[in-house]
């Protein structure tokens, strides 16, 4: 990543929003909000300017004229890729068409030579193709049309589109990988991002999925986290004791800390001895998140989970217990379908 100390930065006017985090100079941080951007480049910095989704949260402080400075930049970008592009298709074309003609010359096997296919570029939206400059909010439109197999226009589907849909489907096949995983909500944003990478890009390999890249991702999921344990002093939380039953009598308590930005996994304790002390393991939970953090502390309607919360309620005094909505709802299905309070009426 190029720092602000390095060529790069008279040469990209985005480092006038950023500054290299002293701690690791690996990161920077965005002037306007204060986030830090791990292990990032100046691309994904950009994209935190621009609000495109997909690689880094947007800024939610950047004053509109610089946003629009900012994606105003990206799109010369894009609009610079086309055209190199472009320019690329055109050689290739002059190269096969000069290919063709001399084998066609030669007869025998260059009579049975097939004639070069017209190449589509597909890849931006419709103002790309007339020159026009494609603004990032036509780009994302374009994501329909993508998604149909559509390219240049609508009338009929991009040749090019559709082979690139065939290779992602015989990989994926190939791969075994569940059909579900095209739900994800990072799907699209992956195909988009590898798509403005342009011509050239080479996924990542082996070795890169399972050491720096998984480092990586696992850098960006720890500084979500502490995203969320900060919103937790701000807003207030609330602990969520889920408890799932085994095939005995003992369970296992998963907590988790839920806020208006998000649920967070706490830690999953196994409660089925008979040492397992309730209050000692909800007053450590409570003590991690903070109890000047915690507004209620919801459990199931277990007499033993409720008296145990109370106790801390008098303790801590900054929360209440509240009793699952949904453990409640599956109670009363139970007694609906117990003939002992609703009992089955006979035909007659």
């Amino acid at each position: 990543m190029a720092s602000p100390s390095s060529s790069s930065r008279p040469l990209d006017p985005a480092w006038v929003h950023a500054k290299v985090d002293a701690a690791s100079r690996n990161a920077i941080i965005c002037l306007h909000c204060g986030k830090k951007i791990s292990r990032g480049h100046i691309t994904r910095f950009k994209h935190h300017l621009a609000g495109i989704p997909g690689q880094v949260e947007s800024c939610k402080k950047v004053p509109n004229d610089v946003k629009r400075q900012i994606i105003q930049q990206i799109d010369e970008k894009w609009k610079s890729e086309e055209r190199r592009y472009e320019i690329r298709e055109v050689c290739d074309s002059h190269v096969e068409d000069s290919s063709h003609a001399i084998f066609s010359t030669e007869g025998g096997s260059g009579s049975q030579l097939r004639p070069p296919r017209k190449r589509k570029t597909g890849y931006f939206p419709p103002q790309a193709a007339t020159g026009s400059e494609p603004s990032s909010g036509a780009f994302m439109a374009s994501e329909d049309m993508v998604q149909h197999g559509m390219g240049g226009g609508a009338e009929a589907p991009n040749d090019l589109s559709h082979e690139a849909r065939i290779a992602m489907a015989r990989w994926w096949y190939d791969a075994d990988v569940p059909f579900s995983a095209a739900k994800s909500p990072f799907y699209q944003p992956m195909l988009e991002t590898i798509v403005s990478a342009g011509l050239g890009f080479k996924g990542p390999s082996y070795h890169d999925l399972r050491k720096p890249l998984l480092k990586h991702i696992a850098e960006d999921i720890h500084e979500y986290l502490d995203d969320l344990k900060r919103e937790w002093s701000i807003r207030g939380c609330s602990i969520i004791a889920d408890r799932q039953k085994g095939d005995g009598e003992g369970s296992i308590i998963s907590f988790l800390v839920y806020c208006p930005r998000g649920t967070m996994f706490l830690k999953s304790v196994d409660t089925s001895t008979e040492r397992a002390d309730l209050l000692a393991i909800f007053d450590q939970v409570i003590r991690e998140v903070g109890p000047k953090n915690v507004v209620q502390f919801i459990t199931d309607i277990d007499p033993r989970y409720k008296a145990t919360v109370k106790i801390l309620e008098e303790r801590y005094g900054t929360f209440v217990w509240s009793p699952c909505a949904v453990h409640c709802i599956d109670l009363m299905l139970e007694n609906f379908a117990d003939p002992r309070y609703f009992p089955k009426m006979m035909k007659p």
